[in-house]
Order: C-alpha cells, then sequence, then structure tokens
C-alpha cells in the first residue's frame, strides 16, 4: 500500500486503518460500511463522509437514497 493510498475510517469511536480507497468502496458496496462513514486520508486534518471523499470510485448512485 503505498503512503498515498492509506486511508483511515471511523468505526464508532475508533479509528480503523489504514486501508486503501478500494478497500473502503468495496466494504460500502457490500453494505458492511455506511456510505457517510467518515473517512481521511493520511495526513489530511479533517474527516470526509466516504460518498464525497471517494466518488470516484462509489459509482453514479453513491448517496443518492
Amino acid at each position: 500500500m503505498s503512503p498515498a493510498d492509506q486511508w483511515y475510517y471511523l468505526d464508532g469511536a475508533e479509528t480503523r486503518g489504514p486501508v486503501t480507497a478500494l478497500q473502503i468502496a468495496q466494504m460500502i458496496k457490500a453494505g458492511t460500511l455506511a456510505a457517510a462513514t467518515q473517512v481521511a486520508q493520511a495526513g489530511w486534518p479533517q474527516w470526509s463522509p466516504a460518498s464525497a471523499a471517494l466518488s470516484h470510485l462509489m459509482g453514479p448512485s453513491a448517496g443518492s437514497s
């Protein structure tokens, strides 16, 4: 895993990772992680919803209800 593709996500109050962006997208598509889960790339100062931060991996239906 390259440093540029190290992501972390919040699982309740706990930080999980590092994982790749693709792993997060796969977990969301499988239904094991919500698209609204807060994620951050290594070195980022703040968290963002996975649906926004990884929208390029999520496909056109991501975030729609």
